[in-house]
């Protein structure tokens, strides 16, 4: 099942060392398949993540905050 998310690094214009990165997606929606969106959320945490680490390697010490939102199309149990 393919995978779509958006991912955007954001600088602050008030505070010159905030950025965060917010990513979004939304997930596989069939109830009965939890260990697709399983496979999905990873994908998409590991991306951020590698997102993240070449961003702060390249930006002299700059930290990254990552935020990730979307429709997981999960249910609280």
């Amino acid at each position: 099942v393919p995978n779509v998310a958006q991912v955007v690094a954001l600088a602050s214009l008030v505070e010159s060392r905030l950025r965060i990165i917010v990513a979004t997606t939304h997930l596989y929606w069939r109830a009965e398949c939890d260990n697709i969106r399983l496979v999905q959320m990873h994908k998409l945490v590991k991306g951020v993540m590698g997102f993240k680490d070449i961003l702060e390697g390249a930006d002299n010490g700059l930290e990254y905050i990552p935020i990730i939102a979307g429709d997981f199309n999960s249910d609280p149990d």
